[in-house]
């Protein structure tokens, strides 16, 4: 998450289970008073019973929800608020990076990593399933 300080890593572990790390970023030499401040902002901000985190993981619990109606079950889900704005290799940030000051590519890599999980039957086959993951991610025409 640029300019948030906050760094996350979401890992599904099963259809019902995914695992997040949320790290507070802080300089090295900052004294410890204060990384333990800044700690605490990123845990009430982005925590569990954090506002920002919280907000989102509603939206995605009312997408999920509603993906299991008939007319959701029976379309593709849409996600490309920002499509075509990712770029993969940015000068100052490793990986895909969203060009577009609001947008989903977040939730497109979330389930991207997802899909090939769930369909791969073992690590092997996940990493070669996941050898151009970027290339779904920064396409630039609709699917």
């Amino acid at each position: 998450m640029t300019c948030s300080g906050v760094f996350k890593v979401w890992n599904p572990i099963d259809e019902n289970t995914t695992e997040v790390w949320t790290y507070a970023i802080v300089e090295k030499d900052m004294p410890e008073d204060l990384k333990r401040r800044l700690a605490d902002a990123v845990q009430r901000t982005f925590g569990p019973a954090g506002f920002w985190e919280s907000d989102d993981n509603d939206n995605m619990e009312t997408e999920s929800q509603n993906a299991k109606k008939y007319q959701s079950s029976n379309s593709d889900l849409i996600a490309n608020l920002g499509f075509g704005k990712d770029v993969y290799g940015d000068e100052c940030y490793p990986g895909v990076v969203g060009k577009s000051a609001i947008g989903e590519t977040s939730y497109r890599g979330f389930y991207r990593a997802y899909q090939a999980h769930i369909s791969s039957s073992n690590w092997a086959e996940f990493e070669n399933t996941s050898r151009n993951w970027h290339t779904e991610l920064t396409k630039t025409t609709d699917r």
